[in-house]
């Protein structure tokens, strides 16, 4: 999956569906 580091993050992430635990994590911003 290191073709998503080379993508730009608003690219990526619109192509993908968003998980629930990724954005959970990203709004916590603990990244645990």
């Amino acid at each position: 999956m290191s073709g998503f580091e080379l993508l730009p993050g608003p690219t990526h992430a619109g192509a993908l569906p968003p998980h629930p635990r990724s954005i959970g994590a990203k709004k916590k911003g603990a990244g645990a």
